[in-house]
């Protein structure tokens, strides 16, 4: 009787619901430390310098990873300092809309097809079935200029106010680009559905967005993305903050935990805005040529291949782990030293996911000579995480784009900020729209 209320519980409609979201509001929370991280090291390397690489535990120091649980007890501990004749109301609110609008996108993004359940009960994995999905992402990135223009209005800070300006007109210009842009794969998939514009690019890699049109949607693309480094104030789009100017810009009366509010709203729009690209342009949850189906009816063959691939480049990790102790940093430090720990406990942790991935060519092996049968459910659900992998990698290849993109290329000024979006992407993403529509035009008489 227990068992049978917690199964109703788990598959009551609201309860999903709100698993979903919880699903994909964590996947985007995880990912924001890891691209501090990114940030950090690749403008480390960047700029032929090391980078973090102080903060450890026990002499472990996991290459500067530590840095962010370091980062989180020094704001934690640090003093919040309101400054004087701020409006508070609205300087307290301004970082938790920032950050409620950077992960609230997420949850129209799908990350899988549907998870049956059970003959009678079948899950879109999508956080919310909004059918209007495009919309409802236009809608929210235009709330999201709120929590700039108020942090800099109720600052009471020149500098503050000049960065909040910035970003409304930032936005705006940007904005009218980005929606245009978005109108251009409307009229490609015929539909503002996301679920169903992640469905229609299943199959062959020719189906993604990026090849709708005959080149209109790859230039959209293009459009699109160099909005989307606007609408998320990076580099070379960050004239919101411009420390070179403005100190910090909107934020910089911020101080402790509201401070680094600002930054995961950051992290959190990247993170977004890569989901959506990739959705939208490159098949979502989709791997080229393998559907959903496939994976269904061929998990055991992608247990055992993910499964040794995965397990040689751990093992190869483990090795070049050992073999750093020969390096010139090790054989400087002296015998005791806690840091001397470092090349073993990599070799630990790598071989022992070696092992777990080894694991998985056992059990996909199993399942071919039929000694393990999976049940239907955990079929289903293991190819719901093969589709949430998929994306998740997307995401932190755009995620990685935006870094590079950010220490490579130097800031604009403001009147060329304001050229670019106004007398570029604007008349271009009109044209585009245009375009898109003549070729679905030509297209329905052509095969009507």
């Amino acid at each position: 009787m227990l068992l049978e209320s917690i199964g109703a519980f788990l598959t009551h409609p609201l309860t999903l619901v709100v698993i979903k979201a919880l699903i994909v509001v964590l996947v985007a929370l995880n990912i924001s430390p890891i691209l501090l991280w990114v940030e950090r090291k690749a403008s480390a390397y960047m700029q032929d310098r090391p980078g973090p690489n102080r903060a450890g535990i026990a002499g472990i120091r996991a290459a500067g990873l530590l840095h962010g649980i370091a980062d989180v007890i020094k704001l934690l501990t640090k003093e919040d300092v309101a400054p004087e004749g701020a409006y508070k109301p609205f300087w307290i609110a301004a970082p938790i809309i920032a950050i409620t609008i950077a992960f609230s996108t997420m949850i129209v993004v799908p990350w899988g097809d549907t998870l049956v359940i059970s003959d009678t009960l079948a899950v879109p994995l999508q956080g919310a079935l909004i059918n209007g999905g495009v919309l409802y992402i236009l809608a929210l990135t235009s709330l999201g200029v709120y929590g700039l223009m108020l942090a800099g209005w109720s600052s009471n800070n020149k500098f503050s106010l000049l960065g909040g300006l910035r970003s409304s007109a930032q936005m705006v210009s940007y904005e009218l680009a980005m929606g245009l842009s978005l109108v251009v794969m409307i009229i490609a998939f015929g539909t503002v559905d996301l679920g169903e514009i992640a469905r229609q690019q299943a199959g062959s890699l020719f189906n993604w967005g990026i090849f709708k049109g005959f080149g209109v949607a790859a230039v959209a693309f293009i459009v699109f993305y160099v909005a989307v480094f606007a609408e998320t104030n990076r580099m070379p789009f960050d004239l919101p903050e411009a420390e070179a100017e403005l100190v910090a810009g909107y934020f910089v009366e911020y101080s402790s935990l509201r401070f680094v509010g600002f930054y995961v709203a950051e992290f959190g729009n990247m993170v977004t805005a890569s989901a959506v690209t990739a959705t939208l342009f490159f098949g979502g949850y989709n791997f080229p040529w393998l559907t959903p189906t496939w994976f269904k009816g061929n998990l055991d063959l992608v247990l055992v291949i993910t499964g040794f691939v995965g397990g040689v480049a751990l093992l190869a990790a483990s090795q070049i782990a050992w073999g750093r102790r020969s390096h010139r940093f090790y054989q400087a430090l002296k015998p005791g030293d806690p840091r001397l720990r470092e090349p073993g406990f990599w070799r630990a942790v790598w071989g022992l996911l070696a092992l777990l991935q080894f694991g998985l060519v056992a059990l996909g092996l199993g399942s071919m000579l039929g000694a393990i049968v999976f049940p239907a459910l955990i079929v289903e659900l293991l190819v719901a995480v093969i589709g949430l992998s998929v994306l998740v990698g997307k995401i932190l290849i755009g995620c990685w784009i935006m870094v590079w993109v950010r220490w490579t290329v130097p800031r604009f000024r403001y009147d060329q900020l304001m050229d670019l979006g106004w007398k570029v992407l604007l008349p271009a993403s009109m044209v585009l729209v245009f375009a898109m529509g003549l070729v679905e035009v030509i297209l329905y008489d052509l095969f009507a």
